[in-house]
């Protein structure tokens, strides 16, 4: 079953951008080894990696959902919200407001409302490098299996 479910979305153009399911297997090999590796550090220990697996599984699903849609990076992003802030130029002065509009709040985090959770967490939240790879993992599965 999982090699029939591979190969058809190996070939389905709608999710060929977003998944490699060539690699899935592996992927998935890989992902539960550090997992394990994890779990036998001594200094992590099982409980605490169960905590942060928790947490990320119970977030999995505030993932991007669409396929292909195009993200901004943090300066595009930067200078969208400069450009938005800008009055529109009108051909009558006259007509403009005298009002100053607000500059943006460039040093917001995040910038934009941001609807993939464990990205914004893998980012800015303050981990520890196994916590952060622990969420990427949770993600890069997410997001795998969200697309189907």
């Amino acid at each position: 079953m999982f090699m029939a479910t591979t190969t058809f979305f190996k070939n389905n153009r709608l999710f060929a951008g977003g998944t490699r399911a060539e690699h899935s297997l592996e992927m998935f090999k890989s992902h539960a080894r550090r997992i394990e590796e994890y779990m036998q550090d001594p200094s992590i220990g099982y409980e605490r990696v169960e905590r942060v697996l928790d947490a990320a599984h119970t977030l999995r699903f505030q993932t991007y959902r669409n396929v292909g849609q195009k993200h901004l990076s943090t300066e595009a992003q930067k200078a969208e919200l400069v450009r938005k802030s800008m009055p529109p130029v009108s051909q009558y002065p006259l007509f403009q407001s005298a009002v100053k509009p607000e500059p943006p709040d460039l040093n917001r985090v995040p910038l934009e409302i941001e609807e993939d959770l464990l990205l914004f967490l893998y980012e800015h939240a303050p981990l520890e490098e196994w916590e952060r790879d622990i969420i990427r993992i949770v993600r890069e599965e997410s997001l795998y299996f969200c697309r189907k």
